[in-house]
């Protein structure tokens, strides 16, 4: 793997969204925590790294060969598909928050672009993808970041779409109490809106020498160290 690209890109990011004061400093088990005895939004989704399956590639004798990204984009996710924010929705957001977050969770655009901010952070369907990897060498996997680096309508439209997606998420009407209360949900997913297009780019990185996804070969790998380093952007230390 090129961890060099991978070190350098991902704390690249954190580095630039510490300093907008975006990058919470909640631990896990903060976030977990009920807040004033009711239930958060959504419970973030377990330790990338403790979900992850045993499989290694290359150096071990449980080796096994990962797919190659598709020679073009594909059209759609594989199905089912994942969705970001796949647990209970509660009432330690305010209602204006709440309603905001449904709303775009609903959104055709939202749902087209599929953030992997989001599905790296706040999705147990995407978890699950991860655990069953091994089961169909990865091939869903690899279909589905292939298409969250190159959504429809197009990257630079989903680009577009998120940074005013998190501009709104900011706005008094919306959730701005929410984040000012130093809600754990509502930071949650402020981050990963705000680092929508940082992970597509992530999401991106291949191996030059195994012309391999490098996420792909994190997950396959399951080193705790290797799936760190695609958590920083999401503020989880």
């Amino acid at each position: 793997m090129i961890f060099g690209s991978i070190i350098l890109w991902l704390f690249f990011a954190v580095d630039v969204y510490a300093g907008h004061d975006r990058i919470h400093t909640h631990t896990r088990s903060r976030r977990q925590a009920e807040l004033s005895g009711s239930t958060i939004l959504f419970t973030p989704s377990p330790s990338i790294a403790e979900s992850t399956p045993s499989t290694t590639t290359s150096g071990s004798s449980t080796s096994i060969t990962l797919p190659t990204p598709p020679s073009s984009p594909p059209n759609s996710p594989p199905k089912p598909v994942p969705s970001p924010m796949d647990l209970s929705v509660s009432y330690s957001l305010s209602n204006d928050c709440l309603l905001f977050i449904s709303t775009f969770l609903t959104s055709s655009l939202f749902q087209s672009c599929l953030p992997l901010s989001l599905l790296l952070t706040t999705s147990t369907s995407f978890q699950d993808l991860v655990k069953n990897g091994p089961e169909n060498n990865y091939t869903t996997l690899n279909t589905l970041i292939a298409y969250t680096n190159s959504p429809k309508p197009g990257s630079t439209a989903c680009k577009d779409y998120f940074s005013g997606l998190e501009t709104s998420f900011t706005e008094k009407k919306h959730c701005a109490a929410d984040l000012k209360d130093r809600n754990p949900s509502a930071i949650e997913v402020r981050n990963g809106l705000g680092n929508y297009e940082v992970m597509r780019g992530a999401g991106e990185l291949v191996d030059p020498d195994a012309g391999e996804f490098c996420y792909l070969q994190a997950v396959a790998d399951g080193r705790p160290d290797d799936m760190y380093l695609w958590s920083l952007p999401a503020g989880i230390s």
